[in-house]
């Protein structure tokens, strides 16, 4: 991205205003800042979550890619237009589909028959890229936070829109969403398209319930390397994987309370 642009979007005072100017450039320009490729080697296994709701989800058929007239608007898909949501990491998914203690679900297990391409958010040197990655990762609302984490938040004294305020702090992703109003969705979605341009199988992103990730600076920091994360895969994407088997669990409370509140506490007291 030209160096005129950059400093226009990070100098916005708003997030709202860098969202409206980075979608009023031009598609070579939005393509730019892109992340990097990342690719999921064969016989990696991916997971998946979805609640208990009475039906028990045992078969194959449970598994598949949804029929698109029941698909509504999600992270990365638009309305009747599915992805698969898995990711390498199982323990993270109860939080994802929003359970609380002592509610059943089940998880089912893939495996990559192939290598996966994929796109990402991540990316050095690109401060755009940062607060894109942001974007990506951050929660919906304040319904998927626990009391805890929504009580350690309510401490922060500079919850501002500002966007050197947000791509300089490690928990604007736990708030961002309070500036966005409802449109989250419409902007990770318009994110997706421009990942998928290059990348028609999915994209890996970042859950913010790990949020120990960092791109656009010198250096990507990731919790475990770059192949852990979230994948939202296409119907290509899919063609790649296979469904392996499911088991039902329960989401214990001793889970449920190992939640972000110390991390939250943590960076509140170094700002």
């Amino acid at each position: 991205m030209q160096e005129k642009y950059i400093q226009k979007l990070m100098n916005c005072s708003s997030i709202n205003e860098f969202v409206s100017m980075f979608f009023g450039l031009g598609l070579k320009e939005q393509l730019s800042v892109m992340g990097d490729r990342i690719t999921i080697p064969r016989d990696t296994i991916l997971y998946r979550a979805r609640k208990d709701e009475g039906t028990p989800l045992n078969l194959k058929s449970d598994w598949l890619m949804a029929p698109k007239d029941l698909v509504k608007k999600g992270r990365f898909n638009y309305d009747k237009k599915p992805v698969l949501y898995l990711s390498t990491m199982d323990f993270v998914l109860p939080r994802e589909i929003g359970l609380k203690p002592n509610e059943g679900y089940y998880l089912a297990k893939y495996r990559c028959t192939n290598d996966i391409s994929v796109g990402s958010f991540l990316k050095t040197s690109s401060p755009v890229t940062n607060l894109l990655h942001i974007i990506a990762m951050s929660i919906e609302s304040d319904d998927k936070l626990t009391p805890s984490e929504i009580e350690e938040l309510s401490l922060l004294n500079k919850q501002s829109n500002q966007v050197e305020s947000l791509s300089g702090s490690q928990l604007s992703q736990l708030y961002i969403h309070k500036f966005l109003n409802k449109s989250l969705y419409d902007i990770t979605n318009k994110l997706c398209d421009l990942v998928l341009n290059n990348n028609p199988n999915g994209i890996r992103y970042c859950s913010c319930y790990v949020p120990i990730e960092l791109s656009g600076s010198n250096q990507i920091v990731t919790l475990d390397g770059e192949l852990e994360g979230n994948y939202a895969l296409t119907e290509k994407g899919i063609e790649n994987i296979e469904y392996l088997e499911s088991e039902y669990k329960i989401y214990s409370e001793e889970d449920y309370s190992n939640d972000l509140s110390l991390y939250i506490k943590t960076f509140r007291e170094l700002n």
